[in-house]
């Protein structure tokens, strides 16, 4: 694991340069059908979370993920995205490059990037 700086903005110790992280994990399961939160988690430590959005299928959700996860504001941008935004490759090259938390390291039963221990939900395909 990285050794993560901390930057200091707005009064909060940021852990690298993204203000916020997402977390993709099933929320359980109703009925016939499992459930996929996306959480939206302050990138700060502890992670609080900012968000969720909830989805039916793990597809929609990995979908919407890989959308808004490159438009994440950026410290260094004074809160704004990336302009132009990147791809989702692109995106997640410049996270590996900073060292950052990634919660996509899919097949891999790595537990949760944020909390330890924790089922890596993406890690879990129906």
């Amino acid at each position: 694991m990285p050794n993560l700086p901390n930057l200091s903005y707005e009064n909060a110790n940021y852990l690298d340069d993204r203000m916020f992280v997402l977390e993709l994990r099933r929320a359980g399961k109703s009925s016939d059908k499992s459930e996929w939160l996306l959480v939206t988690r302050r990138n700060v430590r502890g992670y609080p979370p900012k968000r969720v959005d909830d989805f039916e299928d793990y597809e929609t959700a990995r979908a919407y993920m890989e959308k808004v996860e490159p438009e994440t504001p950026r410290l260094s941008l004074d809160e704004r995205p990336p302009d132009p935004i990147p791809t989702i490759e692109k995106h997640r090259a410049w996270v590996k490059e900073i060292g950052g938390r990634q919660n996509y390291d899919e097949g891999a039963d790595i537990g949760s990037p944020f909390f330890p221990g924790e089922v890596n939900s993406v890690s879990v395909k129906e």
